[in-house]
């Protein structure tokens, strides 16, 4: 992992450390020291083969890998997070309720022979697809630990509604996981890819997680997806007043491709003549709540898009009129013909007839970047909405209790956590490995999250260690909302990094390693 390569790069690093060793060690005993104890140690440091002190050969490394298959690499990392939430509760940082996060994370496969189980994905920001794996990943937000991971485990990279019925058997299995620890799930964010008919009608039916009567079955929030309509319907919704910031709108879903679906849906939602069911959810909107500095409501910015209309349109109906006298003028007067004005790249006009030929010219062109400035001013207003989607329970109507959906809608700031967290496993924690097996690259990937889940008890028993020293409150989640954490890491720049937990760790083992050896020849 610190190396970024695979075992024949560690192994040069084994080698470069053993030799350096052996070097200090010949260099104390030419100074003098000619000790039987340090005679010992360079010739246990010396030795090749299964007596290797540092060394570990690349056979004996593979075969120290556990054969898993992909459920069993995803078993191992759930039981990891519950007892990271175990270790979070000794310091009372385990929260009463999180928020789950899924994302996928992709990486390509680079092998000639292929074996049909890669999936065409697009790595980083390329533009480009290639052949790779894609794993859906999920992730508790409120404690920065990963819960689970599974190579194809989402039907939507196929965009294969069969696949629901193992894709909510995962789901449920990391609710399982985190509702063990004795926690709840308050909601199951993802990103916009995800906003379709059947996660939302698998969680209003309640299954997204395995009934409990202890628990409340979790929402399903993701951002309202759009196509090419986005802007229309935008600039519709803020000129009108008959829908407010929460409103109820639907989804149309054909149950007959989702098996998992069927026998829930016909009780619950309203079909349609078309044969196909309208799956009720509640669309909010929030202004002004992704790179902007303002706080505008939304009855302000409706007040300025209804100004701004009257503008345009006022302003659309006279500049025809004004192009329209001012090619008549040409006409009549002008021997030569001229086109209607235009803000194009062309030269301007800098001759004109008389006085009026050159007044109505400007006045053209003044009323062209008055219209331009303002579509500007539009498209600025349009993109300050941003438009979430949240789940409904069974006949829960939102518009009663329109406060509660807002907070829900502007909790999904801490799904980027697992988006950061992705990102410090594939620059940090992520062993490098060749090789055309999903199950072997799932359990690199897992391995990462788990060093990761282990760095990040770590940081927060760092905090927890800082809040008793200055007498603070031992508080990691938002009293108010128990599923928002608390980051102390604005405050707390000097918390254990990444880089230096895992050459902690590699220290540790090392020395330790070292240290067993020698303790048992000297």
């Amino acid at each position: 992992m610190l190396l970024h390569t695979g075992f024949d790069g560690a192994i040069e690093h084994q080698q470069a450390i053993k030799s350096t060793i052996i070097d200090v060690l010949l260099l104390i005993q030419s100074a003098g020291d000619d000790s039987p104890q340090l005679a010992i140690a360079i010739d246990c440091f010396k030795k090749e083969g299964l007596e290797n002190v540092v060394n570990t050969h690349r056979t004996t490394a593979e075969l120290a890998e556990p054969r898993l298959t992909r459920v069993d690499a995803d078993v191992i990392l759930g039981n990891d997070y519950m007892s990271q939430m175990g270790s979070l509760k000794s310091i009372n940082a385990k929260p009463g309720k999180v928020l789950l996060a899924i994302d996928g994370t992709s990486e390509r496969c680079r092998s000639k022979y292929k074996n049909g189980l890669y999936t065409a994905v697009r790595i980083g920001t390329s533009a480009a697809w290639e052949k790779g794996y894609k794993y859906s990943v999920v992730k508790d937000v409120t404690t920065d630990l990963f819960v689970g991971c599974m190579h194809r485990g989402s039907w939507l990279p196929d965009n294969d509604p069969r696949k629901l019925d193992a894709w909510i058997a995962d789901v449920q299995a990391c609710v399982a996981r985190v509702r063990k620890t004795g926690s709840d799930v308050e909601g199951v964010e993802a990103d916009r890819d995800y906003f379709s008919a059947e996660f939302f009608a698998s969680a209003t039916a309640g299954l997204l997680a395995i009934d409990d009567p202890n628990f409340v079955a979790p929402r399903a929030i993701t951002p309202r997806k759009f196509g090419s309509e986005k802007s229309k319907f935008t600039w519709e919704y803020l000129l009108e007043d008959t829908r407010g910031q929460v409103f109820i709108d639907n989804m149309r879903l054909d149950i007959g491709s989702v098996p998992v679906l069927m026998s829930k849906v016909p009780n619950l939602f309203t079909k349609r003549d078309d044969g196909r069911y309208d799956i009720p959810y509640a669309c909010i909107v929030l202004i002004d709540e992704y790179r902007s500095k303002k706080e505008r409501t939304l009855n302000q910015i409706r007040a300025q898009a209804r100004a701004l209309a009257e503008r345009i349109e006022v302003t659309s109906a006279r500049l025809p009129i004004t192009e329209k006298a001012y090619m008549v003028y040409n006409k009549r007067y002008n021997k030569q013909s001229v086109a209607v004005p235009s803000l194009g790249r062309g030269n301007k006009r800098k001759r004109f007839v008389d006085a009026v030929d050159e007044q109505l010219y400007k006045r053209c062109l003044k009323m062209l970047k008055a219209l331009k400035a303002m579509e500007q001013e539009k498209k600025r207003l349009i993109s300050s909405v941003v438009f979430f989607a949240i789940s409904l329970r069974p006949r829960e109507d939102p518009t009663k209790d329109p406060e509660t959906f807002i907070s829900m809608a502007r909790d999904y700031h801490s799904r980027w956590g697992i988006e950061n967290g992705i990102k410090t496993i594939k620059q940090v924690f992520h062993r490098h490995v060749h090789g055309r097996r999903p199950a072997k690259r799932q359990l690199a990937l897992i391995l990462g999250m788990i060093v990761h889940n282990h760095w990040i008890v770590a940081r927060k028993m760092q905090i927890a260690a800082r809040l008793r020293t200055m007498n603070r409150p031992m508080a990691f989640t938002d009293p108010s909302r128990p599923w928002i954490r608390i980051k102390f890491e604005v405050e707390m720049h000097d918390l254990v990094p990444a880089v230096g937990f895992l050459s902690a760790v590699w220290k540790h083992v090392y020395s330790q390693t070292i240290t067993n050896k020698l303790m048992g020849v000297l």
